[in-house]
């Protein structure tokens, strides 16, 4: 455990910091987190190739509940890992194997409004109802789907992911 421990939390204080402000609340929030995961390391070790798998579901969780308490409802951020994940949940193409697409389709999330990556991540990505996304986002299931809609749209509408269209989707643009 010791081991794990020196070798991870470097990297975990750094994913947690990119999303909490203040060191003490970083330190506060990487305490908790190792207090759940080593409560359970042993089923993480048997049920996980490495155990790190199981490590940043947790950090997520005590993120949102972070900031949950301080703001009153849960903050969804979304950078980093969470950007990839996003980018292979919202594919706008078949051949999702490739770097260079992800690669685009990461960049052209980072560049959407928070709110509408947002949504995005929660609908796409906790696979969350309309009705649930509005609930955690603090807004009406209208405003969400205003958020999916225009998220959406910016996607298609960016130049540098107009080369992952399919063909028919161009040819029906070009025909409006």
């Amino acid at each position: 455990m010791e081991a794990f421990y020196r070798q991870q939390h470097p990297r975990l204080k750094q994913f947690v910091a990119r999303r909490v402000v203040g060191q003490g609340e970083v330190e506060d929030v990487c305490q908790e987190i190792w207090r759940i995961f080593f409560n359970r390391f042993e089923v993480f070790r048997v049920d996980y190739d490495d155990p790190a798998q199981a490590l940043y579901p947790i950090a997520r969780c005590r993120i949102a509940d972070f900031w949950k308490q301080r703001t009153g409802r849960r903050e969804f951020l979304v950078a980093g890992e969470d950007l990839v994940e996003l980018a292979q949940k919202v594919r706008l193409v078949v051949a999702d194997e490739e770097a260079c697409q992800l690669w685009d389709l990461q960049q052209a999330l980072a560049a959407l409004p928070a709110r509408q990556r947002e949504a995005l991540s929660l609908r796409y990505l906790e696979d969350l109802s309309v009705r649930i996304t509005a609930t955690e986002m603090g807004v009406s299931e209208n405003t969400v789907k205003k958020h999916l809609k225009d998220g959406l749209t910016a996607l298609r509408a960016l130049p540098s992911l107009t080369f992952y269209r399919s063909t028919a989707a161009v040819a029906q643009e070009v025909r409006k």
